[in-house]
């Protein structure tokens, strides 16, 4: 039966600048992942913008590339996005590695991407606040599922 962890990148509160969540590992046998952006109530400011991308590193936090990222957010949501994993437990992507797998570095802002990462990696979620004095009161919170 799978197993299911939780994983909170970034706990519910009001920010007003730029942050990221810091490098958190995948559980080892990770086989999916789906990241939950919770914006709690209405931004503030003049055209406040939150755009939340997910990022990977092949070197335990020194290198950081985009890999996917959420529609941009601007108005209370609850919004999902399902990070693609290939190699281990991963149906049909078994022989896939960091070695032999080219993925294009995405941008932190641009709309929706979605792009697969080789598990087990470190990840952390970046988040871009822009507008006049935008204020946004969020949680980031990811499911990893793991087969056993």
């Amino acid at each position: 039966m799978a197993k299911t962890q939780y994983i909170v990148f970034a706990a519910s509160s009001a920010r007003t600048t730029t942050g990221n969540s810091g490098a958190i590992r995948l559980p080892e046998d990770c086989s999916a992942i789906q990241f939950i952006a919770d914006i709690n109530g209405t931004p503030t400011g003049t055209s406040p913008t939150l755009d939340i991308c997910i990022e990977t590193t092949n070197d335990e936090g020194t290198t950081w590339f985009g890999a996917s990222r959420f529609t941009q957010i601007t108005a209370a949501a609850e919004r999902f996005l399902t990070q693609p994993l290939f190699g281990q437990n991963v149906v049909g992507t078994e022989g896939v590695t960091e070695a032999n797998w080219e993925m294009a570095e995405a941008a932190l802002t641009g709309g929706a991407l979605v792009q697969p990462i080789v598990p087990p990696t470190h990840l952390r979620t970046v988040w871009t606040i822009g507008g006049t004095n935008p204020s946004f009161t969020f949680t980031l919170t990811a499911a990893a599922v793991s087969p056993k």
